[in-house]
């Protein structure tokens, strides 16, 4: 009888998700070592104050009216304030002017046996709530679509695209599509949605042996980029991934 090599039998427990056939098996397990997305070269800053998390970009800001007046200095020379002892009135020409030159989203956190980030509100209002925020400037936004003139927030950003996600969209809106999936890549390393893979070959006795592995990889586990660096013939076996039990 021929064997069935999409899920061969594990002869040892494997604390992972595994997928099998007859030149490979891939290995997928959770990596706790993954580095934050927040140390990469991101588009977004994100500001967040939370007593007990540690959460997105480094910075000195005591709360978020001395935040929104420090930024808005940054973006308007003219605009000048205290930071400790912010008005009302300040509040609002600063937030008045942070609007104009910024594409901005709020931030909240659902915090219930773990941690979870989004820029929408969670239905629960006992454990979750708004942590911080997180902003691109318009120049930002042009120097990552490299645009060197005095293109605005509605300047159409591929206007020759036919397709894609981008197809019509204004700078602003690119700008947030970015933003957010920046937040949804700090959710999954926040979740533990990290991941790292082990590619086995067989030697001469039959026997699974090592022959690649990596690590750092962040979201849905079949998406996240695994596939681009195995052999072409075992790209396959990441669709077919399931738990070892």
């Amino acid at each position: 009888m021929k064997k069935n090599t999409q899920y061969e039998m594990v002869s040892k427990k494997i604390d992972g998700m595994v997928a099998v056939n007859e030149k490979y098996r891939l290995i997928v397990k959770s990596d706790e070592n993954v580095e934050s997305p927040r140390e990469w070269d991101n588009v977004g800053t994100m500001v967040c104050w939370h007593r007990n998390h540690n959460l997105g970009d480094k910075h000195e800001h005591h709360d978020t009216y001395a935040f929104a007046a420090s930024l808005a200095m940054e973006l308007d020379p003219t605009f000048e304030v205290e930071t400790c002892d912010v008005s009302m009135d300040e509040k609002d020409k600063a937030w008045k002017i942070i609007n104009e030159k910024c594409v901005i989203l709020p931030l909240y956190l659902y915090d219930h046996s773990g941690i979870t980030m989004s820029t929408g509100r969670f239905s629960c209002p006992w454990d979750s709530g708004q942590v911080g925020w997180i902003y691109c400037t318009l120049e930002k936004a042009k120097e990552n679509w490299m645009l060197k003139g005095d293109e605005g927030w509605d300047h159409i950003v591929y206007p020759d695209a036919t397709e894609g996600d981008y197809v019509g969209k204004t700078l602003m809106q690119c700008a947030e599509m970015i933003l957010k999936g920046e937040v949804k890549c700090y959710d999954d390393f926040i979740t533990g949605n990290c991941w790292r893979f082990e590619l086995q070959t067989k030697d001469a006795e039959g026997e699974w042996v090592d022959d690649d592995s990596c690590g750092g990889f962040i979201g849905d586990v079949k998406e996240c980029g695994i596939e681009d660096h195995l052999p072409e013939d075992a790209r396959c076996l990441v669709k077919e991934l399931e738990w070892n039990s």
